[in-house]
């Protein structure tokens, strides 16, 4: 691996991920490995293992590099130097590719601003992130009006394939045990916003409960255990589901 030189502090990564979607039951035998080459395709993503063990639960052991190679180079045709590295190669399957590289980006940033700006690609209105000072800042409106504009611009079909996207991203941050606030922050409002603008886009504003505010930040196995109670016991609480909302699209762009 080359990285080019910067004038930012850093420091080297300590390994590289060779990620690929893990195996489900519609992919099929092969599980995306092709047959004619007996290969499958894999994504490089370079980390700190330091990183990734802070944050993850599920993390496991990796092998250590006490004395990686390294070595200046000439990294494009400008003549631009780096350093080239060698670093131990760990395979990880993931339950979603195309969003891996958003987790990583949480981990290493805690930018939940940039993190919504990518999973719903909207202008949004002004809004207020939570902080220590103010836990529970009030946003009126903001994700009712997210969606609004995400239905003025988007078809539905956009929309499920964002929906999916963002699903991925929280499979994927379920696999490692990840304990930021903000990502999961960033995967709750994301949600909200992209299923409310579904709602709209397919004429259906009220097919989304809102939830209130005072119950929404509680623990969700306690909140669980206190609905069943209150409730007879033949009652089902409901869960909103996208076939509910849109039964009749999916995620791909009509045929033209």
């Amino acid at each position: 691996m080359m990285a080019a030189a910067s004038r930012l502090p850093s420091s080297f990564p300590t390994h590289a991920l060779a990620v690929w979607d893990a195996p489900n039951p519609t992919a099929g035998p092969l599980h995306g490995i092709d047959p004619a080459t007996g290969r499958r395709k894999v994504r490089l993503v370079p980390v700190h293992n330091l990183v990734l063990a802070a944050h993850c639960a599920n993390w496991f052991p990796m092998p250590s590099n006490p004395a990686a190679e390294r070595k200046r180079v000439v990294v494009n045709s400008g003549g631009a130097e780096g350093t080239e590295l060698t670093l131990p190669v760990i395979p990880l399957p993931v339950a979603h590719v195309d969003s891996f590289h958003q987790l990583i980006y949480g981990m290493y940033t805690h930018k939940v601003s940039r993190l919504l700006d990518e999973l719903v690609p909207v202008q949004k209105p002004a809004y207020t992130l939570p902080t220590a000072a103010n836990p529970h800042p009030k946003n009126p409106h903001y994700i009712i009006e997210t969606g609004k504009r995400l239905a003025a611009r988007y078809q539905p079909w956009a929309i499920v394939r964002m929906l999916k996207h963002v699903i991925g991203l929280w499979q994927n941050a379920c696999q490692l045990g990840v304990s930021d606030k903000r990502i999961w922050l960033a995967i709750d409002w994301s949600w909200d916003m992209l299923l409310t603008g579904l709602a709209h886009a397919t004429g259906q504003p009220n097919a989304v409960p809102r939830p209130q505010p005072r119950k929404f930040r509680r623990p969700v196995a306690a909140s669980m255990v206190q609905q069943q109670q209150a409730q007879p016991v033949d009652a089902k609480i409901e869960k909103v589901h996208l076939e509910h909302v849109l039964p009749q699209y999916s995620s791909h762009a009509p045929a033209q």
